[in-house]
């Protein structure tokens, strides 16, 4: 009876071994698929990181080209505030060069500003994939010990982010009617208070 038991054990040792060695292919084929996937998802991050840094740059071209216009504009304005000795926006809205300059200034500081959202919105989608392609590697490096709901969900927060900033990625995109205008009042107060 205790050989018995002993070659029942050894069976199920053999069987289990069996079992493992069957199944080891299937394990291996699942983390290639997931490293495969992570990979895509690594060179999808890498292309939006591109291409948001792409509009990022000419965004910040273009700013510069609005701040030269801004700073143009608010010297001569200054200048005729001081040399027509203007005391009041009713006074400055009498001048008729005074008045267009401040006009075209509300629109000028009201486009840089959104210039200026548009640079943040493209760094910190940067900033983002930057993190999460740091996760993805790291992740592609311990295959073998993640479980697959950790893949699927760090693979569903690359495509959430992928989707948020795409649209974005090929053109820079500044809806005019979404843009808060500046009035020449606001000007004003901004050229009285120092602001400008």
């Amino acid at each position: 009876m205790q050989k018995s038991k002993s070659s029942s054990g050894s069976i199920v040792k053999f069987a289990l071994i069996g079992l493992l060695l069957i199944s080891a292919p299937w394990f291996n084929a699942k983390a290639d698929s997931n490293i495969d996937e992570l990979n895509h998802k690594i060179a999808d991050i890498a292309l939006l990181k591109d291409q948001l840094g792409d509009r990022k740059r000419q965004t910040e071209a273009a700013l510069e080209a609005i701040l030269k216009q801004q700073n143009q504009l608010l010297a001569e304005t200054h200048l005729l505030i001081k040399s027509l000795h203007i005391k009041s926006f009713q006074d400055a809205q009498q001048h008729l060069r005074l008045r267009y300059d401040m006009e075209l200034l509300g629109t000028i500081v009201s486009y840089r500003q959104a210039f200026e959202t548009k640079i943040r919105f493209y760094q910190n989608g940067r900033d983002k994939l930057n993190y999460l392609q740091k996760l993805a590697e790291d992740d592609t490096k311990m295959i073998t010990t993640l479980s697959d709901f950790r893949i699927d969900a760090l693979a569903t927060q690359i495509s959430l982010v992928i989707n948020q900033y795409l649209e974005e990625a090929h053109s820079i995109q500044i809806n005019p009617q979404n843009i808060e205008m500046i009035s020449s009042q606001g000007i004003w107060n901004g050229i009285v208070g120092g602001k400008y």
